[in-house]
């Protein structure tokens, strides 16, 4: 009997070892492979960092016009789309936008007939109002939403003082406010997909602290001691109510922690400088944080996922930037400045160690041979 011609066998397995295979311009260091969501070649004059990333690889975007406007995208490195403008009822965005698994886009910003205002937008474009200053709210800003479509907020009152409350289109609960110990609060606060929202406050007596509440239960997760400190940074909380901070004790080095209700904080690494940004955990408990000119995450923190002064996409990074975009896939999403003044946005996935590809490859040509016995 007549044998297939080999070369019918080369090409479904070359088009089923594709995924495994790394365009040269997307590979940077040995461990991640990068794709570009959004640059300044086109109508963008200026990015602004990226704070949400979805467990799709969707990363949502502020993006400032070469006319003036500003815009929210949301893209995944194949296609965008264009969430709000300032063309509407926004004069401008104040703060890095969030997205969740959904689609869903939460939106902080200033209105052309005056006062703050939060929307959460949906993927096929309707919208809907979470809070805004018409009432007792003198200032309003959005931290994470979660996958039900609430969202962790910020709020100073006209009465005075401050909130950190969640809500959605329905309702909004309080979570903390400034009528106790409480003086002042960080506007990055966290919410997982049980409500429970982390938040950064400085106290009365003058020293700062980390907690978490539902706006029942409230639960201290980090305090830095007596002349010690807690650095004031974007923080997230995940499914185990477990949260990431950097604090530095009287007389020792900046410790970066994650904590939760359950005993004492875990210590992940000490020594050096962390940036101010972002420490933020997903629900695997992988950690991402900023030091000086490098972002790293916990699954190796001897390789940096990116730094300054790498080449990506043939330009060098001149600078670089991380607002806590991280998701359950364990990418990252960052915002870099290359040394010819442009910018891009950027989403950073591991790629798979060479025994899992070095198995796949062997399992692929063990396919491939029965294959080839079978059409004998």
């Amino acid at each position: 009997m007549r044998m297939r011609p080999f070369t019918a066998l080369v090409i479904p397995f070359t088009a089923v070892l594709a995924p495994f295979i790394v365009p040269a311009t997307s590979l940077c260091g040995d461990l991640y492979t990068y794709t570009k969501i959004a640059d300044t070649s086109g109508p963008f004059d200026s990015l602004s960092n990226p704070f949400g990333l979805s467990d799709l690889g969707e990363v949502v975007f502020e993006a400032q016009l070469t006319g003036g406007n500003e815009e929210i995208h949301v893209g995944d490195g194949i296609t965008s789309r264009l969430v709000v403008s300032t063309t509407g009822e926004f004069s401008s965005f104040v703060y890095p936008p969030d997205i969740n698994n959904s689609g869903t886009v939460v939106v902080s910003g200033t209105l052309d007939a005056g006062g703050d205002a939060i929307r959460m937008f949906d993927s096929v474009g309707g919208s809907a109002l979470i809070a805004d200053t018409s009432g007792a709210f003198f200032s309003v800003v959005a931290g994470n939403i979660n996958n039900s479509g609430t969202a962790a907020f910020f709020a100073t009152l006209d009465a005075g003082g401050q909130e950190i409350r969640s809500g959605n289109s329905v309702s909004t609960t309080l979570i903390a406010d400034t009528t106790g110990d409480f003086d002042s609060f960080n506007t990055g606060s966290g919410i997982n997909d049980a409500g429970v929202v982390s938040f950064w406050t400085m106290l009365d007596a003058g020293s700062a602290e980390v907690w978490t509440s539902n706006g029942t239960t409230s639960t201290l997760i980090a305090s830095p001691g007596t002349g010690g400190s807690l650095a004031s940074i974007a923080h997230s909380i995940n499914s185990d109510n477990t949260v990431a901070f950097v604090v530095k004790p009287i007389g020792g080095d900046q410790e970066l922690r994650i904590g939760n209700s359950v005993g004492a904080s875990t210590l992940i690494t000490t020594g050096g400088t962390f940036t101010s940004g972002a420490a933020v955990i997903n629900d695997l408990d992988v950690v991402a944080f900023v030091r000086p000119a490098a972002i790293f995450t916990t699954l190796d923190l001897a390789q940096p996922v990116i730094t300054t002064g790498e080449m990506l996409d043939g330009k060098i990074i001149a600078a670089l930037d991380f607002a806590g975009a991280l998701n359950n896939q364990n990418q990252v999403a960052f915002h870099v400045w290359f040394n010819d003044g442009s910018e891009a946005i950027y989403r950073a996935t591991g790629i798979p160690e060479p025994s899992s590809l070095l198995l796949a490859a062997v399992g692929l040509m063990g396919l491939l041979g029965c294959v080839g016995r079978r059409r004998r």
